[in-house]
């Protein structure tokens, strides 16, 4: 559920003011009725939780939402403590209701929720940030968003809320990707120069997604079937750091299309099917992590990426269940190294530690996670903790996962770790 504006008409100043008192009044509901849930003891929270209320009154560039914390109101956060040697669920920001349909990203030290396009005419964009702990809700708001087909995001020092989009082609069929960017409180939009020239038709892939630490962005587009796929790094201050072609131009299908967030920029990676060969491309390199080429096989599922400060580690995992699945950790300073991995499961998601690779899986149905050791595999169930859980590019060493439980209407980011 979107919140609701003023009626067609009215003044872009009024729609304005109407979005903070709408949001106003929402955040004041939700606190009332998660108190008064509180109550009645439901849901998974713990006794130690910390709540977004509480620091959703501090600072503030924009506007805030929700009203200063206490300890009467409801705890937004559950850290749930683990046996020694165990691993699982480590800790549970509770989403308000009514944001159960806008993405969510890592942002930095905590996440974003949006932008989203709100008001009569969608011409209003807000994204939501909030730490790790759950506190210093804030609001980021802005007008003058533009009423076409666009890729929303938000980054950059404030951070800046930003839209990418997509221009009428010319006579040759490509056409211009712009990028439009406001600071909080904007009511105008900053133009740059194009961001890059492509074929577009409506069904193509797209990737638009912020570097861990929040500050560039990255965007690639795999035009099928018309053109090779094409990517570019937008800066701190919004201008583009260089279009890169990604393949032959004659080299028009890909799958398993993947962009993967890196410190300072991203990781994009796809099957190339005019070669049968994976491939990918570090934008906005950090000198870690090499440009990677493999045959693929058709047997084998859409490969797993983590990269951190020493290279890139892929993790490839038959399509058969129950074979071998193979961790390979490439840097641009010596060989790579592989070593085989017995996993129960269909892998979706995994990260490397220093005690071994955290993987998380799916088993009949129900998510794990597998602690793969040089001392042998360790199996953790996770049934009845974790629901539907899309797994939220995070930085190197932690899983974070989008859990909604939508018989429940509820939706948390979870953290999955091992102690």
């Amino acid at each position: 559920m979107r919140l609701v504006l003023p009626a067609p008409g009215v003044a872009r100043e009024l729609l304005y003011l109407g979005m903070v008192v709408t949001r106003t009044l929402f955040w004041v509901g939700f606190l009332l009725a998660a108190a008064t849930a509180s109550l009645g003891a439901c849901g998974r929270a713990s006794s130690h939780g910390k709540n977004l209320g509480e620091a959703a009154g501090g600072e503030s560039a924009g506007n805030t939402a929700g009203a200063a914390g206490n300890s009467d109101e409801p705890e937004a956060v559950t850290d749930v403590p683990l046996t020694p040697g165990s691993c699982g669920v480590v800790r549970r920001i509770h989403v308000p209701r009514g944001l159960d349909s806008v993405e969510v990203v890592r942002h930095g030290s905590g996440f974003r929720l949006g932008p989203v396009t709100l008001g009569a005419n969608a011409e209003l964009l807000e994204g939501e940030l909030f730490e790790d702990s759950g506190r210093r809700w804030r609001t980021i708001t802005a007008s003058g968003a533009l009423n076409t087909l666009s890729f929303p995001i938000m980054f950059g020092d404030g951070p800046r809320l930003a839209q990418v989009s997509v221009g009428a082609p010319d006579t040759s069929g490509e056409g211009d990707f712009s990028l439009l960017t406001w600071n909080d409180g904007d009511t105008t939009p900053a133009r740059s120069a194009p961001l890059l020239r492509a074929y577009w038709r409506g069904t193509d892939t797209v990737w638009l997604r912020p570097s861990l630490d929040g500050q560039r962005a990255v965007f690639v587009i795999w035009p099928t079937a018309i053109s090779e796929p094409r990517a570019a790094l937008i800066g701190t201050d919004g201008r583009v750091g260089g279009v890169i072609s990604l393949a032959a131009n004659d080299h028009r299908f890909s799958s398993c299309q993947q962009l993967t967030p890196t410190a300072h920029g991203g990781v994009v990676s796809f099957v190339d099917t005019a070669d049968d060969t994976w491939y990918t491309f570090d934008i906005g390199k950090t000198g870690a992590a090499p440009q990677v080429s493999l045959p693929w096989p058709s047997n084998l599922r859409c490969p797993l990426l983590s990269v951190d400060e020493t290279g890139i580690s892929y993790l490839i995992s038959p399509v058969e269940p129950g074979s071998a699945s193979q961790l390979t950790h490439a840097s641009s300073s010596g060989e790579p190294s592989s070593e085989q991995l017995s996993l129960r499961g269909s892998p979706v998601a995994f990260t490397s530690t220093p005690r071994g690779a955290r993987v998380l899986e799916y088993v009949d149905n129900h998510a794990a996670l597998e602690l793969a050791a040089p001392e042998g595999t360790q199996f953790f169930s996770l049934e009845g903790e974790l629901d539907i859980a899309q797994p939220l590019a995070s930085e190197p060493g932690r899983i974070f996962v989008d859990d909604q439980e939508h018989q429940a209407g509820t939706r948390d980011i979870v953290e999955l770790g091992c102690q």
